[in-house]
């Protein structure tokens, strides 16, 4: 834990979330500190409570929801 958070509530909208190709991503973002911050990687915990909320939301598109199931 390093003890970074979000400086207001943040919150995640399952309608929002879509699938990209990782070389896509790469080649988009290449540079860190510049196109993005890592910041950190999720607990388990907080993972499977994220993955649990959004397959019982009715905005998840199929593609995705079907993706979760497998993890």
């Amino acid at each position: 834990m390093n003890g970074w958070c979000f400086p207001k509530d943040t919150f995640i909208y399952s309608q929002w979330t879509n699938l990209f190709n990782l070389e896509d991503m790469q080649a988009t973002y290449q540079v860190e500190g510049v196109d993005y911050d890592f910041i950190g990687i999720l607990n388990s915990s907080e993972l499977k409570a994220i993955i649990k909320c959004f397959l019982a939301a009715r905005t998840l598109k199929n593609k995705v929801k079907k993706l979760l199931q497998l993890t």
